[in-house]
């Protein structure tokens, strides 16, 4: 990436305008020249450019080599879920906190936060990680409809309501999914699960079932097998099938499956 086209990330990231960025350095048209690679500015200038956006130059020419990029947070955290490694998870966190040090932007604090309250899961209790999310839920919470991203945001994020909430929040994205972005079929399955063990959690069974039978259902149109016999272990339970339970986790453990397994293992302690 070249000086010009790390000028502008970085400031657009940060909201910055060309005008701001410019004052008592050098003119607007200047920025415009440089963003295009029309021009190159002097090294007292390039300095004066990159401490007026908060970085050091250091961060900057991480960012010019493609090491610092919203771009590739969004990616990974789309790869995402509950069922995700913690070391993997982790690492992810690592990234979107370093990535939103620098480029301050909104979407790589809100993916940090998210991240960081799905690495909390099991050691807080769920009114601190609320808080922790708070911003991300009141941002989500005043737009009518919801991105690709918000859509990832909220199915991570979904264990954090209660039922009755977590099933309205989950149809109207599963809605949205089928309206506007049919090719996540992956996420539509994983909040079908999530839902569902949300469901459960509550005791809801009745509902529990129904959207695990729609996640068994879901998962084995998308070919994903491991998530299929997952939710077939959970009707299994649900359904006092000990014979059928044994059978899935055996498939689990030949397919290798481990970290559904050890999902399951943690929930039945």
């Amino acid at each position: 990436m070249e000086f010009g086209e790390a000028l502008k990330q970085l400031r657009r990231e940060r909201n910055i305008s060309q005008d701001e960025l410019a004052m008592d350095i050098m003119s607007r048209s200047s920025i415009a020249k440089i963003e295009n690679s029309n021009q190159q500015p002097s090294f007292e200038n390039a300095l004066n450019l990159i401490h007026r956006l908060g970085v050091s130059v250091l961060d900057f020419i991480r960012v010019m080599d493609g090491n610092i990029n919203t771009e590739n947070v969004i990616s990974q955290y789309y790869e995402l879920n509950l069922f995700t490694n913690q070391m993997i998870a982790n690492q992810l966190t690592d990234l979107a906190k370093e990535v939103y040090s620098i480029t301050n932007n909104e979407i790589s604090k809100n993916i940090y936060l998210s991240t960081l309250v799905m690495n909390k899961y099991h050691f807080l209790p769920n009114d601190e990680l609320g808080k922790l999310a708070q911003s991300i839920w009141m941002r989500l919470e005043s737009i009518e409809y919801w991105s690709k991203l918000d859509l990832h945001l909220i199915n991570n994020l979904l264990f954090l309501l209660d039922e009755p909430h977590a099933r309205q929040v989950m149809l109207k994205s599963i809605n949205i999914i089928e309206t506007s972005y049919p090719e996540l079929r992956q996420l539509k399955c994983s909040f079908l699960i999530n839902y569902a063990e949300i469901a459960l959690k509550a005791n809801e069974n009745i509902f529990a079932k129904r959207y695990f039978k729609l996640a068994e259902k879901a998962s084995l149109d998308d070919q994903r097998y491991d998530i299929y016999l997952y939710a077939q272990y959970q009707l299994a339970a649900l359904n006092k099938d000990v014979v059928l339970m044994e059978d899935c986790l055996k498939t689990l453990d030949r397919i290798g499956a481990k970290d559904l397994i050890a999902v399951i293992t943690d929930a039945n302690k």
